[in-house]
């Protein structure tokens, strides 16, 4: 029987998407698959992403669940570097995954009975809704950078870190000073990943010292109960993300500059 977690974006504009429509299967690790689906309509569409395995027993179907769900956690982490939008959440919330729609509950209950047992568990769903506008369908991309991450651990802390200083409004600045120091094991020291990276030193040094002062870990800083300025805050992001895009663009990973931050690498 098939398992099945679905998210919903909607409206959605996809330039490269007439009104026919357009549907594509993705097969991922352990029998997951992966579904990208643009039904036809007018020029919004409402844009649907689903999750599937099948299983064969009630006792699997909450495991399985949650396999599908840190599908959904990965794909929250890599959506907007590779898109520049969120993946269905507000800007003023943090979360791991977007809600979405699961029929664990209707899957178990039907296996409990095929093997003669009782129903155990009531229905519950959730779904959201985001306006986005994307030049293609972005769920390509999005599992591509999926694939990297899981293949790389020191990348994934990278991504990972951007993620959190644009969702973590409190401690921002903490997951994007790592940014910069995970770029540095990537690459084994400062002077390579400048090097390699192509970051002028003045660069480097004035993002430090700019969060260094506004670091809560370190009490003492002159500046440290003064508000940084927000325009300061948003040059610091899309330092971050020029940075991190640099990387990806070394290895041929896709990336986005729009949405979040504008700029170029």
């Amino acid at each position: 029987m098939e398992l099945k977690l679905t998210i919903k974006h909607e409206p959605v504009r996809i330039d490269s998407v007439g009104k026919d429509g357009f549907c594509k299967q993705f097969q991922l690790e352990n029998g997951v698959v992966c579904e990208e689906d643009i039904p036809a309509g007018e020029d919004l569409n409402q844009y649907i992403i689903s999750l599937r395995k099948d299983i064969a027993l009630s006792k699997d179907a909450y495991t399985t669940e949650n396999e599908l769900k840190k599908v959904l956690e990965d794909l929250t982490k890599v959506w907007p570097v590779i898109t520049g939008y969120r993946m269905g959440h507000d800007k003023s919330t943090t979360t791991k995954v977007p809600s979405y729609e699961s029929n664990a509950h209707e899957v178990k209950d039907a296996l409990l009975k095929k093997e003669k047992r009782e129903k155990i568990y009531a229905e519950l769903k959730s779904s959201w809704s985001i306006w986005n506008a994307y030049k293609v369908p972005p769920l390509e991309e999005a599992l591509k950078l999926r694939s990297a991450i899981l293949d790389d651990p020191k990348l994934d802390r990278l991504i990972k870190y951007l993620f959190n200083g644009y969702e973590n409004h409190e401690f921002w600045f903490l997951f994007i000073y790592k940014v910069r120091d995970q770029l540095k094991i990537i690459h084994g020291n400062e002077k390579e990943t400048r090097t390699i990276l192509k970051i002028l030193e003045t660069q480097w040094n004035d993002f430090g010292n700019t969060l260094n002062n506004y670091d809560l870990r370190h009490p003492g800083h002159k500046n440290k109960t003064e508000p940084l300025d927000p325009r300061e805050a948003d040059r610091i992001l899309l330092t971050a993300r020029t940075w991190v895009a640099k990387e990806l663009k070394r290895r041929n990973l896709p990336f986005a500059m729009n949405g979040l931050a504008e700029g170029s690498v």
